[in-house]
């Protein structure tokens, strides 16, 4: 793992961007993107080993809003009902523009395109990137995220809850281990988060359907476990979209 690094004037918007990266950075890249009010942190570091172990170059990063990347303060909260009706002209920025962020965040590292695996607000985004920057995305994963569009991403009715498939893994284990990772990062310094919580975060962002309603979703591996099935190169029901 390598420590901490920070993007300057990075896509459009020209922001700072904090990033942290795992395995040869020559190796096919992984771009990991969190959700709304998540930080880099949140990407557990033995997930991103393991990725990397298997001979990827990993990059978890914080979006803008979030940890020690740019912060938008005197920006407003927009209004979220004219939003979800299609309005978005009280949005600060749009998924566009944090697309824009993700692909800016590629070419300051240099990087053609990457793997990109977003969870909830991050797989929205990587589908935004999807959808207008099509060159720069090898393939997608979007981990309990949806289009935008009424009914896709929710429960399906008549489908019972599976256990989960490695041991007994609990919700109140995954939250303690969330703790426990953040309770590291916070050894190693402030991380920058906002002062309103999550909340702060996201709410400066219209919601924008990623008009990607072709991407299905898929079912995420448990980040303590080597996955049965490369979740970068397919298998029925993985949301990606290959440019090879």
């Amino acid at each position: 793992m390598m420590s901490e690094e920070k993007a300057k004037n990075v896509g459009p918007s020209r922001i700072e961007m904090t990033y942290e990266r795992f395995g040869d950075p020559q190796a096919p890249s992984i771009l990991l993107i969190m959700g709304a009010g998540g930080q880099l942190v949140h990407w557990h570091e033995g997930f991103c080993a393991e990725l990397a172990g298997l001979g990827h170059h990993v990059i978890r990063f914080d979006n803008r809003d979030a940890g020690l990347s740019t912060h938008f303060h005197d920006a407003p909260p927009p209004d979220l009902p004219a939003a979800l009706a299609g309005d978005l002209s009280s949005a600060s920025y749009t998924l566009s523009d944090l697309a824009a962020d993700t692909v800016g965040l590629l070419d300051a590292l240099g990087l053609d395109g990457a793997h990109l695996v977003g969870a909830s607000l991050g797989g929205m985004i990587a589908q935004t990137v999807a959808v207008e920057h099509p060159a720069r995305i090898r393939s997608l994963t979007s981990i309990m995220s949806t289009t935008g569009a009424p009914g896709v991403g929710g429960p399906r009715v008549g489908r019972s809850h599976r256990r989960a498939p490695y041991g007994r893994r609990t919700d109140a284990g995954a939250a303690r281990r969330r703790r426990r990772d953040v309770r590291r990062q916070r050894r190693r310094g402030d991380r920058g988060g906002d002062p309103r919580g999550g909340a702060g975060d996201h709410r400066r962002h219209g919601a924008q359907p990623a008009q990607a309603a072709v991407v299905r979703h898929r079912r995420p591996h448990h980040p303590s476990r080597p996955p049965r099935r490369n979740p970068l190169t397919g298998g029925r029901g993985n949301a990606r979209r290959a440019n090879r």
